[in-house]
């Protein structure tokens, strides 16, 4: 499963990232199509999702905190159900509200 995540602001647009395995957690920003236009890629390089790579987003993309955040689960995909749980975590520590919005 990999993970599109919907940042909501008050006035739009939505600023989408997307969180895929290949095969580690590799952050890119919506309708990148390629590693050289990945956002950030966790220096773990472990197949899983960590406490951390989220902030590695954060830490390379301008995203402001205390923010909704819809997420879309994909079938396709080499993450999983703990990784989902995991980044869910992450992000209410770092003060977003993160909404499962679509699992297929």
């Amino acid at each position: 499963m990999y993970f599109t995540l919907l940042f909501e602001k008050e006035e739009g647009p939505t600023e989408i990232y997307e969180l895929v395995f290949h095969p580690c957690p590799v952050w890119f920003k919506g309708g990148s199509t390629g590693l050289d236009e990945a956002v950030c890629i966790p220096s773990h390089r472990g197949p899983h999702y960590v406490m951390g790579d989220f902030r590695c987003l954060l830490d390379n993309a301008e995203i402001e905190s205390n923010r909704k955040v819809g997420i879309v689960c994909h079938d396709s995909g080499h993450g999983s159900e703990e990784d989902l749980n995991l980044l869910m975590s992450e992000m209410k520590s770092e003060g977003f509200s993160p909404q499962l919005m679509f699992r297929n």
